[in-house]
């Protein structure tokens, strides 16, 4: 309850499910780590995070500042993700979290999926949509082994998940005109 007073008198007010809070998102999980199936490095905008592989199941990045970026509307930024050996083919897949709804299962919030290849590094456009919700939002990256499917929230049967801190923002890139 808000009261205020002045010489002028005095109010209160008195308001009930004034703030929403959102559910948490959900923590990923594998069951099975495998050292050949695993993300050993991301690089988005601000973001070039090297790591050693297939450690942990999950690993959250969120509170880091360092591993965050921040990225305009209508921009389209490229993704890479690489891995560090090919012994198994494998599949990686990237959700974003547009609306901020605290999940991953929305229209175009899956982003990106490379399906059951040999490849060290993949790399895949990313364009910021003109209905994201601006704030800090979340990015997910999940790889599994050949061609099973990555969910959101796991449990995968192999592979790894990381989490990592965006901040979205409206277009401020100055337009170039070249004559």
């Amino acid at each position: 309850e808000l009261y205020t007073a002045n010489s002028a008198g005095d109010d209160n007010l008195k308001l009930n499910c004034y703030i929403k809070v959102k559910e948490a998102y959900c923590t990923p999980s594998v069951m099975n780590l495998s050292a050949d199936l695993g993300i050993s490095k991301v690089i988005f905008g601000d973001i070039n995070n090297s790591t050693p592989q297939a450690q942990t199941g999950y690993t959250n990045y969120l509170p880091n500042l360092a591993q965050s970026t921040t990225v305009e509307v209508g921009v389209t930024y490229p993704l890479t993700i690489e891995r560090n050996s090919i012994n198994n083919k494998a599949t990686r897949t990237v959700w974003i979290d547009w609306n901020g709804d605290g999940d991953f299962i929305d229209s175009g919030e899956k982003v990106g999926e490379e399906i059951n290849k040999s490849t060290l590094s993949w790399t895949t456009d990313i364009t910021i949509p003109s209905t994201a919700k601006l704030g800090a939002t979340v990015m997910r990256i999940a790889i599994t082994q050949g061609s099973q499917t990555n969910t959101p929230c796991g449990p995968g049967k192999f592979g790894e998940y990381e989490d990592y801190r965006l901040y979205v923002r409206p277009d401020l890139t100055k337009p170039v005109i070249t004559l």
